[in-house]
């Protein structure tokens, strides 16, 4: 990373050599995405790296003055996809021993136990679990609030005098 921090602020480097970096950056996570979304378990080799890097770009000092817009657009965007992500979300479950009983919607009958642990869905799942610690979530929502999210001073008093009319309003975005 440091060669990319000393070439992307070096007084040499020309106007269009930043822009093909910046789009050389946007095409691979616009690749990174389409992976996460297409083929949700092949994300899964890069899935902590890639969030640690999102995150350390976009919520600590480390990115400050290196992101521009469409690149932390589409770092939210991977964020957001992984945490929606049906594929790395378990099926409602009720545990007996080692045993998980899995019940699908689809029938009544259909309910019958196994073991879950060796599946991608599960491994995928643990990541999530352990990358997305309260303490990460906590300053993400942090940052979120304070960097990327301030609210003015008339953007207060208007949420004080009608919180309703405020979130409704179509002036806000």
């Amino acid at each position: 990373m440091s060669w990319f921090y000393s070439l992307y602020f070096s007084g040499n480097v020309r106007a269009c050599w930043k822009d093909l970096l910046e789009k050389y950056l946007v095409l691979h996570l616009k690749m990174v995405a389409d992976l996460l979304e297409q083929h949700p378990f092949s994300f899964m080799p890069v899935m902590k790296e890639s969030l640690g890097t999102i995150c350390s770009l976009c919520f600590t000092n480390e990115g400050e003055g290196l992101l521009f817009q469409r690149f932390i657009i589409l770092a939210f965007n991977i964020l957001k996809q992984t945490l929606l992500c049906a594929e790395y979300k378990l099926p409602k479950q009720k545990e007996e021993g080692t045993k998980t009983l899995i019940e699908f919607s689809q029938s009544l009958y259909s309910c019958f136990y196994v073991d879950i642990t060796g599946t991608p869905t599960y491994q995928a799942h643990c990541l999530k679990q352990e990358f997305f610690q309260p303490s990460t979530i906590t300053e993400i929502c942090k940052c979120l609030i304070t960097t990327y999210l301030p609210l003015s001073k008339d953007d207060l008093e208007l949420w004080d005098a009608d919180p309703e009319q405020y979130g409704n309003g179509d002036d806000i975005f």
